[in-house]
């Protein structure tokens, strides 16, 4: 599986908790994302393929960041690779009803890929406004 195919599984699942999330908490969208976060981070590390797990979330000021790891020397990361990974994520972010409405009320995600030794590989912040292009 690539790492695009399992950057969307990723955002499905997250998807998921944040609609539940949302559901619970009457539209009160940091209190959902922080119960998004309780749920998730005592899951983490979650493996999500032999070259990716993601390793941490948290949420700071609006900010819902999600951290992966990938060891790059199984996910063979070319530029253009990378360069289309963004532009899925920033996609499936903005096009996810859920996501959508979460953005809407100010609340930004962002994704951040880290090698095996924590070097960045990509960091990609999606607010209201980057979904507007």
């Amino acid at each position: 599986m690539s790492c695009l195919a399992v950057a969307a599984l990723a955002i499905a699942g997250l998807s998921d908790i944040i609609t539940t999330a949302n559901a619970q908490s009457s539209n009160d969208y940091e209190t959902g994302m922080a119960k998004v976060v309780q749920q998730v981070k005592p899951t983490l590390p979650k493996k999500l393929n032999e070259a990716m797990s993601m390793i941490d979330i948290s949420l700071n000021d609006h900010r819902l960041t999600q951290v992966y790891a990938i060891d790059t020397t199984k996910a063979d990361l070319t530029p253009e690779r990378l360069t289309r990974l963004r532009e899925n994520l920033r996609s499936q972010t903005c096009q996810d009803s859920d996501m959508r409405k979460t953005l809407n009320s100010g609340v930004t995600y962002e994704y951040s890929y880290l090698d095996t030794s924590s070097k960045p590989v990509l960091n990609l912040v999606v607010s209201a406004e980057s979904c507007k292009d």
